[in-house]
């Protein structure tokens, strides 16, 4: 059983699919109208279409603050401090959307992250 808020959002979500799902109505202006796309008939069908597209894929270890003075003073060698703790997940982000955090590892020499939540 589900209580009276959680019904009522369901009921609102209902009636938000209905009217992006309905027909147009006559308030459209006249030279607009109506494009109904064809649905998918599986989920595999939709995967085919993008399984080739490149995403940019971005992962971040954290970030800072500081004045454009000492941005100008910044050189070779120069420490910029993160707001990130050394064993706090990093940020995942799949085209500027977040989409997991994972922990920071070291692979062959090379820096990885591992997964360890899904966003």
């Amino acid at each position: 059983m589900i209580d009276n808020q959680t019904a009522n959002l369901l009921n609102k979500a209902e009636q938000a699919l209905d009217s992006i799902l309905s027909p147009a109505t006559n308030t459209m202006p006249h030279a607009v109208r109506t494009y109904e796309l064809e649905e998918f008939q599986d989920r595999a069908a939709q995967i085919a279409t993008v399984g080739d597209t490149p995403v940019d894929l971005q992962i971040k270890i954290g970030k800072t603050h500081i004045p454009f003075d000492e941005s100008l003073r910044l050189q070779k060698g120069s420490v910029v401090p993160l707001d990130q703790q050394l064993n706090e997940p990093v940020d995942i982000y799949a085209d500027g959307r977040l989409i997991a955090r994972g922990k920071v590892l070291v692979l062959d020499g090379k820096f990885g992250v591992r997964i360890v939540e899904l966003a």
